[in-house]
């Protein structure tokens, strides 16, 4: 008796050690999520060029070879103008978050969205690869679609070089401004250019994209598997874009229509901050009555308790240096409203299966009273969640200090555009209206541009078309 006690004793020993040993194996083997993130910027300013003239080219998308199109080539050369932004050189330049150095924007940036994902969710192993993809940047329609198409074949490569070294990495792609219109004409590049093509992007982030009815149908092509689209309501240059005759401005959101039914992969996202106003910060009655989520008017934000602080256009993708649009008073000062993407999305994917993608829903991050409120529009269910700790986010906005650069100030931001300007008018009057090739080229696209009968869609088939074999040969 006591020996078969002892023998099945023995082999359950055996046995339990095996599996340890198996479940420590499978825990060990587990492969890291491999992630490539790729920022893609906004337009250069053009504010400087807002003239009769120019505003007429911008609404015939006839801006190549102009004084417009230099100046924002210099100033997309000029290095000054990365500093408070995730912005680089031309094409996909790597970011390192590991050098910490004043001015070196795109590592801040990189650096704080790296540390809000592995802290909203521990349970996981990441391996972060950072980068930016820089553009022209003018404001014009069929620029951004050729611009799109490095991206994708960049995207290609990228992919390819991973998948060598023995990874398969996701993908996510944010684009900021017309930068997310770029990244939304990859549908385009994807149907008329690379239609054999398996890339595939797992998250695509849109943050405050101006939504044009010409590039919107894109939302359902296949090479998006999940989009994001964020906006907020205190963004007033987002629905500003009027250079088109095909509508009179942009929009804030998608909506469906009769010809578009919107995918279920299309997440619209409407970003909130608020906070207690000045009096009630210094009242504690009234702050802890800002805080009663049973009261209506709290969780809606329509107290005179509360003000409404969401972020601004600039405010979605800027440090504080320089930028004038940026405000002192604004409640995450002087961190971007980018580098929260992470936990708002991991927030989102709670409500997420339960929306309809033409109803947004509303992210409302109020940090002094440390909540997130969310809800679907016009739902009267609101989810509570924390917000970063304090000290966590205290210790994010003194590490983003350590990235400042050195006498940044908006005389030295206007100083920069300035002479990008001289530069080109001086480069557009010796040189470029001398060339008899230039003047040639420049009134044959004035041609091409005042008779453009066909639809948009036509031409952008056509021109596709014509130079699917010269992508093709590339990519080779």
């Amino acid at each position: 008796m006591n020996k078969r006690f002892f023998k099945n004793l023995l082999a359950l020993i055996i046995l339990s050690s095996c599996v340890s040993i198996h479940s420590k194996q499978q825990l060990t083997s587990q492969p890291h999520e491999t992630w490539i993130t790729v920022f893609v910027h906004g337009i250069m300013s053009i504010k400087p060029h807002l003239k009769a003239s120019n505003v007429l080219k911008f609404m015939c998308d006839d801006v190549c070879n102009t004084l417009y199109s230099k100046t924002v080539e210099l100033m997309r050369l000029d290095r000054h103008f990365f500093k408070n932004q995730a912005m680089q050189g031309f094409g996909f330049i790597k970011i390192d978050p590991t050098l910490v150095e004043r001015g070196y924007s795109p590592g801040a940036i990189a650096d704080l969205l790296n540390g809000i994902t592995l802290w909203s969710e521990p349970e996981k192993t990441f391996d972060n690869h950072y980068y930016t993809y820089g553009w022209t940047g003018l404001l014009s329609p069929s620029q951004r679609f050729e611009d799109a198409k490095g991206l994708f074949l960049g995207l290609e490569k990228l992919v390819a070089e991973f998948k060598s070294q023995g990874h398969n990495p996701k993908i996510r792609v944010i684009g900021y401004s017309h930068g997310g219109n770029v990244v939304l004409n990859l549908g385009a590049v994807h149907q008329f250019v690379r239609p054999d093509s398996n890339l595939r992007i797992d998250e695509t982030i849109l943050l405050g994209m101006p939504v044009q009815k010409e590039t919107a149908n894109y939302v359902n092509d296949p090479v998006f598997k999940k989009i994001y689209h964020i906006y907020s309501g205190g963004d007033r240059v987002q629905n500003l874009d009027f250079f088109s005759f095909k509508r009179f401005f942009s929009c804030k959101r998608f909506a469906s229509c009769k010809k578009r039914e919107l995918p279920k992969k299309l997440v619209q996202i409407e970003l909130r901050l608020t906070r207690p106003t000045q009096k009630t910060r210094q009242n504690p009655e009234r702050l802890a009555l800002s805080s009663d989520l049973s009261r209506p008017e709290i969780v809606s934000g329509h107290s005179h308790l509360l003000r409404d602080s969401s972020p601004g256009h600039a405010e979605l993708w800027f440090f504080a240096w320089p930028y004038v649009h940026y405000r002192e008073t604004f409640t995450l000062h002087p961190l971007p409203t980018v580098i929260l993407l992470p936990y708002i999305i991991k927030n989102v994917r709670m409500v997420e299966d339960i929306t309809d993608p033409r109803k947004p829903i509303i992210v409302d991050i109020r940090p002094e009273h440390g909540t997130v409120l969310l809800r679907r529009f016009k739902g009267k269910e609101v989810i509570v969640s924390d917000f970063i700790p304090p000290h966590i986010f205290e210790q994010m906005r003194e590490k983003a200090y350590l990235y400042k650069p050195n006498g940044y100030t908006i005389e030295e931001y206007d100083r920069h555009i300035a002479m990008a300007i001289e530069k080109s008018k001086e480069i557009y009057r010796t040189e470029w209206c001398k060339n008899p090739i230039n003047v040639r080229q420049r009134k044959k696209q004035c041609n091409a541009c005042c008779n453009r009968t066909s639809s948009t869609k036509e031409r952008l088939k056509e021109r596709c078309l014509m130079q699917t074999a010269e992508a093709q040969q590339s990519v080779k």
